[in-house]
């Protein structure tokens, strides 16, 4: 199974309509897309199950809308909707199982999944601060300057943005106190 999905990510395709995703580095494909769920900045462009994703773009889901996009090193990231999200940087060698990810969520609901890319090798940036993921699994909620997170399985580091930071296994909201 791990073979046939990395095989779909090596071989999915994007139409040629894409000319700032033509000079980014291919890092995985849109496993799932429902409804509005849109590529912000290449003629918001709409995303659709099977497309392949790149480096550096900004995704976008509308009210009643979801995707879920798969990592070349199967890593899987869920958007629930009204959410934003960017693509910093998603590397991944499957002959060394090294890898890099690092994404924006800028708004709204996440699940992150991670993949074969080793523990530490995870980044998600907030508004808040930044998490590194060194567990497997997290759900998170990002709502202006506020991050939730639920850590479901393993543990997150979360550095606030004046560098403060801590082990976080199980729920955390940051800044404290905010409802």
């Amino acid at each position: 199974m791990r073979r046939m999905i990395l095989a779909i990510v090596g071989t999915a395709a994007i139409p040629a309509a894409a000319p700032l995703a033509q000079n980014a580095a291919n890092i995985g494909l849109a496993s799932a897309a429902k409804n509005e769920v849109i590529i912000v900045g290449e003629a918001n462009r709409g995303l659709k199950t099977g497309d392949t994703i790149f480096q550096n773009q900004h995704i976008r889901t509308g009210r009643n809308s979801a995707a879920q996009l798969l990592f070349r090193d199967e890593t899987a990231l869920t958007m629930g909707p009204n959410s934003s999200l960017v693509l910093d940087k998603a590397v991944y060698d499957p002959e060394k199982h090294t890898g890099e990810i690092t994404v924006r969520a800028v708004s709204g609901a996440f699940r992150f999944i991670s993949g074969a890319s080793p523990t530490g090798s995870y980044s998600i940036n907030t508004p808040a601060g930044t998490v590194g993921i060194r567990g497997t699994w997290i759900e998170m909620l990002v709502v202006g300057q506020t991050v939730r997170i639920l850590v479901r399985r393993g543990v997150i580091q979360f550095c606030n943005l004046a560098g403060q930071c801590a082990r976080v296994p199980g729920l955390m909201q940051w800044p404290p106190g905010n409802p």
